[in-house]
């Protein structure tokens, strides 16, 4: 995402899921904040999970300090660019069909 650029790609990618997948925005920050990041010796990558509940955490947190007030605006960033990214499309599907 173009605001996060610390993030690697499979922190957006699990970002983006568990934004689709919230029930609410809330939720989603909620959930975005619990993210904890560790590296796969096998794969040879880093993995991001989110939890949910009072599991025990394997990582290192993404957001160290204040992760739910870190997590909002990214939520807040994704929304804007789902919409805009959307709009983009569709001026694209209108120009080439009614050109």
């Amino acid at each position: 995402m173009p605001n996060y650029p610390g993030l690697p790609r499979p922190a957006n990618k699990r970002f983006f899921n568990t934004i689709l997948n919230a029930k609410s925005i809330d939720a989603a920050a909620r959930s975005i904040s619990t993210a904890e990041q560790h590296w796969d010796i096998i794969e040879g990558c880093a993995v991001f999970i989110t939890h949910s509940g009072k599991g025990k955490r394997l990582g290192n947190p993404v957001w160290p300090t204040k992760p739910l007030r870190h997590a909002k605006p990214y939520v807040q960033d994704f929304m804007f660019l789902d919409i805009q990214t959307l709009s983009m499309l569709a001026l694209a599907h209108f120009a080439a069909h009614y050109s």
